[in-house]
């Protein structure tokens, strides 16, 4: 007998509860099949679950990451010290990345 993973609110398919006896002959009755159907969907709930908070976890840790950087760059007042610190905060959030900053030349006015 099979029953499928649906995340959350009638989303898709996640998976398959897959239940099997040596029995090929087995008859499962409706408590049966009521219990396993059951089991499925509090599990795809509980995965959708620990799937939103990983993913607010993850929002979470970017957003301080963000107001830690923002912090460091907001107490400094000499511009080169502001870039350069720019530059190793993301360096170091980013590793691996090349990072530059560009100017524009000349200010366009908007009116």
């Amino acid at each position: 007998m099979e029953s499928p993973f649906r995340s959350f609110c009638a989303g898709p398919q996640i998976g398959t509860l897959k239940l099997s006896t040596a029995d090929p002959n087995r008859q499962w009755d409706e408590d049966e099949i009521a219990l396993a159907q059951a089991t499925a969907e509090r599990t795809a709930l509980a995965i959708e679950n620990a799937r939103l908070l990983q993913e607010a976890q993850k929002r979470a840790a970017k957003e301080r990451t963000i107001s830690q950087i923002s912090e460091k760059i907001g107490r400094l007042v000499n511009l080169d010290n502001i870039l350069k610190t720019t530059i190793q905060e993301l360096g170091s959030t980013l590793p691996g990345t090349d990072i530059a900053i560009q100017f524009l030349s000349g200010q366009s006015e908007q009116k």
